[in-house]
């Protein structure tokens, strides 16, 4: 199989993916790398820490609170929860990350769910604080605009999925986003997880997984994928474009 490089690599971006970083490693690139040290340390001082268990809410949707978090240990979850019960997921959060710049910023309710994924340690900074940060370390200030900058794209991303492709080239795409953000070895995602990142259901993609595999195009046990035909995969995309 082909890995992520080369061809497969490149036509990324000739289907709306972004080739040269991956959505996961913008969303999630680490504070320290974005900050100097004076900030980093202000910011530090402002920090309370909480540690939550697999499943606890760390933010509900429409909560009214203002506070940004910090990823500090493990990782969280960001979605929400349709009617029928049907849980759409938005990204997940690792280590570094940031989460909650929007209500921060403009005091709204929050607009999804945060949870965590297993045990992890959140940094939560008040609203005041924020302001604080923002006004005495411009640096602060311009990584919070990137972050709201890298959401934006993503979002971008999502919509432009949902219009162009069908199911199967919502989970190729996923797919090869996943694989392109591991740090290394399998990639691991369970059925239901991949239904709740691209809009459908665990029936849709057990199928789908199924298919590709039957092509040749993934070598997956289990929830593991070891291996998956980048190029192929990639190719595919025209097939499974509305028209």
């Amino acid at each position: 199989m082909q890995s992520c490089t080369g061809e497969g690599h490149e036509a990324l971006g000739q289907y709306g993916m972004e080739g040269s970083a991956a959505p996961r490693q913008r969303m999630n690139s680490t504070i320290d790398q974005a900050l100097p040290s004076a900030a980093r340390e202000a910011l530090d001082a402002c920090t309370r820490t909480r540690r939550y268990g697999r499943g606890e809410a760390v933010v509900r949707v429409n909560d009214a609170s203002r506070d940004l978090y910090r990823v500090m240990s493990g990782s969280v979850r960001v979605s929400l929860i349709a009617s029928t019960g049907r849980s759409i997921t938005f990204q997940v959060l690792t280590a570094g990350a940031m989460f909650g710049e929007v209500a921060a910023i403009d005091g709204s309710p929050r607009t999804a769910d945060v949870i965590a994924e297993g045990p992890c340690r959140i940094g939560c900074i008040s609203a005041a604080d924020v302001q604080g940060l923002c006004r005495d370390h411009p640096e602060f200030a311009f990584m919070l605009l990137r972050k709201l900058a890298a959401l934006n794209r993503r979002l971008t991303q999502k919509v432009f999925e949902y219009h162009t492709y069908d199911v199967r080239g919502r989970v190729c795409l996923e797919l090869l986003r996943l694989w392109q953000e591991r740090s290394a070895g399998p990639l691991t995602i369970t059925d239901r997880d991949m239904a709740s990142r691209v809009g459908t259901t665990r029936e849709n993609v057990s199928r789908i997984h199924a298919e590709l595999r039957q092509q040749g195009l993934l070598d997956r046990s289990k929830s593991e994928i070891n291996d998956m035909d980048t190029d192929g995969l990639t190719r595919l995309l025209a097939d499974c474009e509305f028209h």
